[in-house]
Formats: C-alpha cells, sequence, structure tokens
C-alpha cells in the first residue's frame, strides 16, 4: 500500500509540474502576442481599413486587408489554449501579421519568407516562437528606417535540427541599451519560453543574436538564428 501511494504521489507531482509548466509558457505566450489584439493595434487597422472602404477604388484591397486581419484574429482566439502548433499554423500567423504591419506603415517595408524543401510543416513548435523575432525585428530595425526596409526568413533543415533565420536591414542590435525600450524584455520573455518549453516537451531550442555588416563595416541590420531538434 506504502508502494502504491509513493508512486501515485509521484505520478501526481509530475503531472502537477508539467501543468504548472504549461500555465507558465501560456502565460509568457500571452505577453508575447499581446501587440496584435490590443486596443490600439485593433483601432489602427479598423481606421486604416475604413478609409479604404471610403473610396471605390479601394475597396478590393480594404477586402484583402480586413481578410489578413480576420485570420489573425480567428487563429489568435482558435490557439488561445494552445502552447504547441504546428510550424505551418506559425507560418500563417507570421504572414498574416507581416503582411498587416506593412499595410500599417504604407508598405515602407516588404518581406520574404522561404521555406525549404523536405521542411516537415506538421512538426511541433512553441505557439509565437518565430512571430516573437518578427516583431522585434520590427520594432527595433524596421521601424528605424523611413523607408526600404527588408525582412528575410528562411526556414529550413541543418541535419536533423530546424534552421530558423530571421533577417532585417535596420540599423543593428543594441544589447546595451538600458533604457527599457530595447530587446532585452522580448528576450527575456523568449528565455523563460524556450526554458519551460524544454522541461515539458524535453525539445531544446538555441538562439543566436548577430550585428550585420556592410563591406564597410558598418551596421546593416540584424540576425537572429534559432535551432531546435527537427
Amino acid at each position: 500500500f506504502m508502494f502504491i501511494s509513493l508512486i501515485y504521489r509521484l505520478q501526481k507531482y509530475r503531472m502537477d509540474q508539467k501543468q504548472d509548466t504549461e500555465r507558465k509558457i501560456a502565460s509568457l505566450q500571452i505577453k508575447a502576442i499581446k501587440n496584435q489584439i490590443d486596443p490600439h493595434f485593433t483601432l489602427n487597422i479598423l481606421n486604416a481599413i475604413g478609409s479604404l472602404y471610403a473610396s471605390d477604388e479601394n475597396r478590393n484591397n480594404a477586402d484583402y486587408i480586413f481578410g489578413k486581419y480576420a485570420k489573425l484574429l480567428r487563429q489568435t482566439v482558435i490557439s488561445s489554449d494552445q502552447i504547441i502548433i504546428s510550424l505551418a499554423d506559425e507560418i500563417e500567423f507570421v504572414r498574416n501579421y507581416l503582411d498587416l504591419e506593412s499595410f500599417r506603415s504604407n508598405n515602407s517595408f516588404e518581406y520574404d519568407l522561404e521555406l525549404s524543401p523536405g521542411v516537415d510543416e506538421r512538426m511541433n513548435i512553441p505557439r509565437t516562437l518565430i512571430h516573437t523575432f518578427v516583431e522585434n525585428a520590427i520594432k527595433y530595425g524596421i521601424r528605424k528606417k523611413p523607408n526600404g526596409g527588408k525582412i528575410n526568413i528562411v526556414i529550413r533543415n541543418s541535419g536533423k535540427v530546424l534552421q530558423i533565420i530571421v533577417e532585417d536591414n535596420g540599423p543593428g542590435l543594441d544589447l546595451n541599451d538600458k533604457s527599457g525600450n530595447g530587446t532585452g524584455k522580448g528576450l527575456a520573455i523568449i528565455n523563460e519560453l524556450i526554458d519551460l518549453y524544454y522541461k515539458l516537451e524535453k525539445s531544446k531550442i538555441s538562439y543566436k543574436l548577430c550585428t550585420m555588416y556592410n563591406p564597410d563595416k558598418i551596421p546593416s541590420g540584424t540576425r537572429v538564428i534559432i535551432e531546435m531538434a527537427s
């Protein structure tokens, strides 16, 4: 009886730990996507769409943008209780987000998302993993360029590792920014998310951030390389 009781307590402890990890990851993901569903974002999008509908020649574009926003909201609501989603769903969310951000900025930047052959889009990843780095690329890179911004995303297999590369052509990375307006807070969320995901799934995720330089050794953007076992 004591042996069975001990086994039961151990199983219950492990289950409680797993549920606690899931709750923490969900909380981090909510923080990571709050900018996509907060009133300010919604108001900007709806105001811009309303302006397009006011002109007959822009109605097709208004329908397209509204469809993008509806998809973003729909995916956010449907996956609100999920902490793990497929790579395909994350890619769709990122595409819709980038299209809307480009629209908000009067198409001041463009993006390219390359999915290499052989990548299994059904594989599971933490929700918002790619999106958080893409959001940082816009906030701290592209928005500092009045026009001509570019984001490149490459998703490929490197041996048995899934590699996700996100690049922007902004001013480069300032890891010494102490103002509280830099990437530090977002990276703190990512670091905790990765740690909790490992505890939950035993799947290791790592990333590297670096500033890119042009031939004249002038900062010309930021690159992040994310790796996880495929």
